[in-house]
């Protein structure tokens, strides 16, 4: 969302769709992973309301990634922040086949972010609506080079990442630089 819109990329961006997604990050003390699971690991368990998990090991703690995508996570959009960590942290007993009280005992501390109701990002990837495969390539055009478009849904080779989040800031500045550069030629 632009304000004011900027008229020339609206038909552009009505091709494009946003994604929603929850997460929540759990720090447990010490090493917490089911016997036999992969350290790190990345799982992903489709019958969970939070289907997809990834672990990365810290000085003395653990973090777990609670992830769901799609209607899981416009679902769990209508829940509270502290209604959806139960959830989440339900989830991943479940993924561990352990009762939720032995992972409470060793929680530190549990952190969330909700994309589809951050005012700033209304959501969380771009997806392409049908007969929006050339949006992007659209909207990583420079605007009468005074505008200069980036994120993740102008990036042609990886849409809806952070890589092509990544990628279309690099191209933004090299645009930019190239407009400033014209703008101080004689």
């Amino acid at each position: 969302m632009f304000e004011p819109e900027v008229a020339a990329w609206r038909p552009q961006l009505k091709r494009l769709g946003m994604g929603h997604a929850c997460r929540v990050v759990f720090e447990f003390r010490g090493i917490v992973a089911a016997d036999g699971m992969p350290r790190p690991a990345f799982i992903h368990h489709p019958v969970a309301l939070f289907e997809t998990f990834w672990s990365q090991e810290r000085e003395g703690h653990t973090l777990w990634t609670a992830w769901s995508g799609g209607p899981k996570a416009q679902e769990l959009a209508r829940e509270s922040a502290e209604q959806r960590e139960p959830l989440a942290l339900g989830s991943l007993a479940m993924l561990f086949d352990l009762p939720e009280a032995t992972l409470t005992q060793q929680l530190r501390a549990a952190h969330h972010h909700d994309f589809s109701n951050d005012p700033q990002a209304l959501g969380a990837y771009s997806f392409c609506r049908p007969d929006g495969a050339t949006a992007s390539k659209a909207l990583s055009a420079p605007l009468g080079n005074t505008l200069i478009l980036a994120g993740e849904a102008t990036d042609h080779d990886y849409p809806g990442t952070v890589a092509g989040a990544i990628a279309s800031g690099q191209r933004a500045a090299k645009q930019a630089l190239t407009v400033l550069k014209q703008s101080a030629e004689p």
